[in-house]
């Protein structure tokens, strides 16, 4: 399994997201390469961490947004790894402090995979959950959080991020794949620092998911958004 982090001049959001990761492999998470992505040669994020483990990789190539350095991120990984999956854990989020039964029935799932995904909740610093509800992934918004999410190296090889939206790019990423297959974990992966652009603003979220998804579906976005509202609400009060 690998493990992408991007990151701007963040030494300490990337330190705590290298604890988390040192403290998931003492538990018996199987990380093959973790793939560390600067936005320079002069960002300063890697200033707390003394010495980098054997397995990690650096990119400091120049980018000019987070899908952008995502991207690099991703072609940085060799082709030998294309049957492997793929977590994209940013600066400040982390792995959660799972036991090691739960660690290693990861480890198995992802050596024994036949999909796509693998999608898990996640928990927020403040700790609410965010659930994975397979009735409403990809329908009117992403609706999990990609850093709970395991990808085949190869899938996001052939489905870059797109960079024309700001916020969404992740939810039109989702919707461009064809014939996916889906599997969900009933745990939460990481703990999602909600400081990401995505969580300041839920009226620009809505919008740039919207125009992605109104280029795809057209005014069939409308109803899919209004599904995807009416499941929530629903659920948030039965």
């Amino acid at each position: 399994m690998i493990i992408i982090t991007i990151c701007k001049d963040d030494p300490d959001g990337l330190f705590k997201t290298y604890k988390s990761i040192l403290n998931a492999i003492s538990r018996g998470l199987g990380v093959s390469r973790w793939v560390i992505k600067l936005s320079s040669k002069s960002d300063i994020s890697l200033k707390y961490i003394g010495s980098l483990p054997t397995f990690a990789i650096v990119s400091e190539e120049v980018d000019c947004s987070i899908y952008d350095a995502l991207n690099q991120a991703i072609s940085a990984v060799p082709n030998e790894y294309n049957c492997n999956y793929v977590m994209l854990l940013h600066a400040r989020d982390e792995i959660a402090n799972l036991s090691v039964q739960q660690f290693l029935y990861i480890n198995e799932e992802l050596q024994n995979a036949n999909f796509d995904i693998l999608i898990a909740n996640a928990k927020t610093n403040s700790n609410q959950v965010i659930i994975a509800f397979p009735k409403i992934v990809g329908v009117g918004g992403l609706n999990f959080c990609h850093q709970s999410a395991f990808f085949k190296l190869r899938l996001l090889k052939n489905y870059p991020f797109p960079l024309r939206y700001p916020i969404a790019g992740d939810y039109s990423q989702f919707i461009s794949m064809e014939k996916i297959k889906i599997n969900y974990l009933e745990m939460s992966l990481v703990i999602f620092d909600v400081e990401g652009i995505s969580s300041r603003s839920v009226w620009h979220t809505r919008k740039d998911n919207f125009k992605a998804g109104f280029k795809v579906y057209g005014i069939l976005e409308v109803f899919r958004l209004l599904y995807m509202l009416a499941f929530r609400f629903f659920y948030k009060w039965l």
